[in-house]
């Protein structure tokens, strides 16, 4: 991906101006007036990325309860520049574990939802991986202790305790295709992790189906995150219903599952306020 340089000016509150030389596309991370982490994103204005996130922030896409995009709390232009103020979520997303089946098919579905979504206007994403998935949160619990388990421990309730939202992110190599395209070909522009890459993403100079590169891609990771989780074994849980004398009853109508050894008491997440939506 081509880098641009630009000076950025600020001025502080003693009037000083302080002036910063930035490599673009870049992002930072910052405090708001509440002190919550937000992450700020610098493209170029004539950016196919720009392009792509300005179509979909319009209301209506917004709107779209399957649009799992990572929200803009704010779009500020910028000369030739523009700035995207976003909430600070979480990219380690698969620890803790996923505490209940309910929550694992809850990610499951919001992320092929929103490919699916993504798809449905004509969008390649060409870069999905578990970086560029993120979830609500910041990797704290409501005390400040960090959510990873040490290897010996076991998982408790986590995801299940709050609504827990995924997203994607890095729109630097989509592509969006003209509503009557339906091949969707595109020579990819970047190979994801090679865990995570389809065989057509390690050849060059050719056009594959970036759509069908983007399900292999998800897959891979909804597979990677299933696969990891049955080789820890001090996460391992059980059925809700697993110690009780009937274990004949139906084991489907209970789909949650509570991991062994839970405390009595277990501090709540701490979850970022709902970002608003500024209209562009």
């Amino acid at each position: 991906m081509r880098r641009h340089t630009c000076i950025l000016h600020v001025r502080c509150r003693t009037n000083y101006h302080i002036s910063f030389r930035l490599q673009l596309p870049i992002g930072y991370f910052a405090l708001d007036c509440q002190c919550h982490y937000i992450y700020i994103k610098v493209v170029p204005l004539s950016s196919s990325e720009w392009q792509i996130i300005q179509f979909l922030s319009t209301d209506p896409l917004r709107a779209d309860i399957r649009n799992h995009t990572i929200l803009n709390m704010s779009i500020i232009p910028a000369g030739e520049w523009v700035f995207f103020v976003q909430a600070f979520w979480y990219d380690n997303w698969v620890l803790p574990p996923f505490d209940t089946v309910n929550s694992r098919l809850k990610m499951s579905r919001q992320l092929l939802e929103g490919l699916a979504f993504m798809h449905e206007h004509g969008i390649g994403h060409g870069d999905i991986h578990p970086g560029n998935l993120l979830w609500n949160h910041d990797g704290t619990r409501g005390n400040g202790v960090s959510c990873f388990v040490e290897p010996g421990h076991i998982a408790v309730p986590f995801q299940s305790t709050f609504d827990v939202r995924f997203a994607f992110i890095d729109f630097g190599f989509l592509v969006r295709f003209d509503p009557g395209d339906t091949k969707h070909l595109a020579e990819p522009g970047h190979c994801p992790p090679d865990e995570f890459a389809a065989p057509e993403q390690f050849r060059t100079g050719e056009q594959y189906d970036l759509f069908a590169l983007d399900v292999y891609n998800l897959g891979r990771v909804l597979e990677h995150e299933l696969e990891e989780a049955t080789k820890t074994e001090s996460f391992v849980c059980v059925h809700s219903g697993a110690r009780s004398q009937n274990r004949t009853s139906n084991p489907a109508s209970n789909a949650s599952i509570n991991c062994r050894q839970q405390p009595q008491s277990e501090p709540q997440p701490r979850e970022h306020s709902q970002p608003h939506h500024h209209d562009l």
